[in-house]
């Protein structure tokens, strides 16, 4: 399959910016994650302390909210300004079982196409 420069430079702009937003995304979870594993919980000022976890909690939330939306968006990104149309069932055997299909698709959509452009 043929790409026009434009549309090479378009998607690896668009991986940057992917891999960019989910690195940072990661960051912050991982930083979460520490703070509320090496929070001490004593009885005193209990309610302080559950509304610390309970921020916390919320924040994750938000963080795995926003790493949906961003593999919603590069999907459509992808779609819409590179139009690349590419068959790409085997790389689908490639990816694990235990990611949930947006990712799925979208690990397959740049596993293919920086496979095309490397080879």
């Amino acid at each position: 399959m043929q790409h026009s420069d434009p549309q090479i430079q378009d998607l690896f702009y668009l991986r940057q910016l992917f891999y960019g937003k989910l690195g940072q995304l990661a960051r912050e979870r991982t930083s979460l994650l520490s703070n509320m594993t090496c929070y001490k919980i004593d009885e005193s000022h209990i309610s302080d302390k559950v509304a610390q976890l309970t921020q916390w909690s919320e924040q994750l939330r938000e963080n795995a909210a926003e790493e949906h939306q961003s593999y919603k968006q590069f999907s459509s990104a992808f779609y819409r300004g590179v139009r690349l149309s590419f068959p790409c069932k085997p790389c689908m055997l490639l990816l694990p079982s235990s990611k949930p299909v947006m990712q799925q698709v979208t690990l397959c959509m740049l596993l293919c196409t920086m496979h095309e452009h490397v080879m």
